[in-house]
């Protein structure tokens, strides 16, 4: 089987070109840090049109765009920089030092927590959709952060929210488990709560971050906090922030940021 390292990244340009994209790449990674090499990325990804780098509360992130199908996990919505964030910043109280924090991100996206949480020093798992586009672009990030990161522990696998939890526990439940901008569709509430009441370790937490865009009233996507309640989970406030809009023509309402830890 070939590797999804050696994928053509040309599309029918000419070699030239191609050389042109790499060395670009490869000044915008050294730019992150000098250890960093375009030769970190598979092949099909070596062009300024996949690869970018997302600053955040001072931490500039590497990180590899995908081209799924499937959800709309290919933007880093406002509550993954919020969380992001929130990590960078240490604002979570009663977590272990990070070398001994195992983390999971449901819903991963690209990943930004994840990669964020790995630079830190976190044994890291992160999951999505059983999508090919989307979980190489995802390992294609985290690979990348993985050269300058202070944990060398991260996994990528496929997830179906409601699924068996025992291949992503299979070294032991999770002491945080991150949630970004999974609630917009509430059907999906009841197999998201079972994947982190599933996977979440007894002392553990689950940041939760999410804002409204308008796919279901507001009490629709509040019921996840009173379904975790009727779970046996424990709802806590965290906090809420105005990110700036995704994109222009965007109502900054959908990049305003509400979170909620939970915890058994």
């Amino acid at each position: 089987m070939t590797s999804p390292w050696t994928f053509s990244a040309s599309r029918g340009e000419d070699e030239s070109s191609d050389a042109m994209r790499s060395e670009a790449v490869d000044d915008l990674l050294k730019s992150v840090d000098k250890r960093l090499s375009v030769h970190h990325l598979p092949n099909r990804y070596r062009s300024p049109t996949w690869c970018f780098v997302k600053e955040v509360a001072g931490m500039r992130i590497p990180l590899v765009l995908g081209c799924s199908k499937q959800g709309h996990g290919d933007v880093i919505w406002a509550s993954a920089e919020f969380a992001a964030a929130v990590l960078i910043n240490n604002e979570l109280k009663g977590l272990p030092p990070w070398h001994s924090t195992r983390v999971l991100e449901v819903g991963a996206g690209l990943a930004l927590p994840s990669a964020v949480a790995l630079r830190l020093g976190a044994k890291v798992v992160a999951t999505d959709v059983p999508d090919h586009e989307r979980l190489l672009a995802m390992s294609a990030s985290l690979a990348v952060n993985l050269q300058i990161a202070q944990s060398k522990s991260v996994s990528v696998l496929p997830h179906v929210w409601g699924e068996d939890c025992g291949t992503l526990c299979q070294d032991g439940k999770f002491d945080l488990i991150l949630c970004n901008d999974c609630l917009y569709i509430p059907d999906l509430h009841r197999p998201l709560l079972k994947s982190i009441s599933g996977s979440l370790a007894a002392s553990g937490m689950a940041l939760i971050c999410f804002s409204f865009h308008r796919t279901a009233p507001e009490s629709a996507i509040l019921g996840f906090f009173d379904l975790a309640k009727e779970l046996g989970l424990q709802v806590k406030d965290f906090g809420q922030r105005q990110l700036p809009p995704r994109c222009s023509n965007m109502d900054s309402a959908r990049s305003y940021v509400f979170a909620k830890v939970l915890h058994f």
